[in-house]
């Protein structure tokens, strides 16, 4: 199993600010098709109220932007000036590591942990 590099960085300007780690490739597959889906149910829940983060009134070209993101497979909603929607946990075991991540906006999770490999 070959672990995949999965680059996070909250300020793409300053490179000493990534944060690195390594996933395998079928926690990618897994992490990216939540993400997608997520991503989808937010941004047609706020295409459908009109509202963003924080209960923001969306413009009209927001609207029409966000509509276009999902049309395209590329969902884009509403996550505020940081886009910092997605938390990641890494929590160390006497086994191996549990490997959470949390849509902050939605509450959803997902367990990443390939547990049938400890």
């Amino acid at each position: 199993m070959n672990d995949i590099p999965y680059y996070f960085s909250e300020n793409m300007n300053h490179p000493k600010t990534y944060l690195t780690f390594h996933i395998l490739e079928s926690q990618k597959v897994r992490l990216e098709q939540w993400m997608l889906a997520i991503d989808t149910q937010i941004a047609t829940k706020q295409i459908e109220t009109g509202r963003g983060l924080g209960e923001r009134i969306l413009s009209t070209v927001e609207i029409k932007s966000m509509q276009a993101s999902i049309e395209q497979g590329q969902p884009c909603p509403d996550y505020g000036a940081m886009h910092g929607a997605y938390r990641y946990s890494f929590t160390p075991t006497s086994l191996g590591t549990v490997v959470k991540v949390e849509n902050v906006v939605s509450g959803d999770a997902i367990d990443l942990s390939e547990y049938e490999h400890w």
